[in-house]
């Protein structure tokens, strides 16, 4: 029941979010944002096998750590890795019963040094870039979008009454 209620409460904001496009200075935003999430969202998916790589390598190499157990849980410490979150004093600093030897010590260090490098920078500032160079792109074509339907709006209301 709880979940439902969470759910229901969620796609309701949503939907407000939505409904609030509608209007025609608010729409553009939110027209923005649909892009940029579409933006995101092929983004990941090209990603997607870098990011399951150093998931699947971390829940290898940190067996004795609790997030990376779990490779669902795995993929999602991932992710908040990406942005920069990487509670290192907690989860992966050297600690006796973590590491086998001192070779599977330097190996981890270096996949998270590469994971910082490749991730959290590069792919990090390649997403930001992506997003803020088409910023002023997106802004005509949501204008443009918000028109044509206020012009529609106007013209299913003009076709009802008249």
């Amino acid at each position: 029941m709880t979940i439902t209620s969470a759910l229901a409460l969620f796609l309701t904001w949503i939907q407000l979010s939505f409904l609030l496009g509608e209007q025609p200075k608010l729409g553009i935003y939110i027209v923005m944002s649909k892009n940029i999430l579409k933006q995101l969202g092929q983004f990941f998916v090209v990603y997607l096998p870098t990011l399951m790589a150093f998931a699947c390598t971390f829940s290898i190499i940190l067996p004795t750590s609790e997030i990376f157990q779990n490779i669902v849980m795995s993929n999602l410490k991932v992710i908040v890795m990406m942005v920069g979150e990487f509670n290192f004093e907690d989860r992966i600093k050297h600690k006796e019963h973590m590491f086998e030897d001192e070779t599977s010590s330097i190996y981890t260090l270096m996949v998270i040094f590469f994971f910082c490098v490749l991730m959290v920078n590069f792919l990090g500032n390649l997403m930001m870039g992506m997003v803020v160079q088409n910023v002023s792109e997106l802004k005509k074509e949501a204008e443009t979008y918000m028109i044509t339907e206020t012009l529609e709006n106007m013209q299913e209301t003009e076709q009802t009454f008249f």
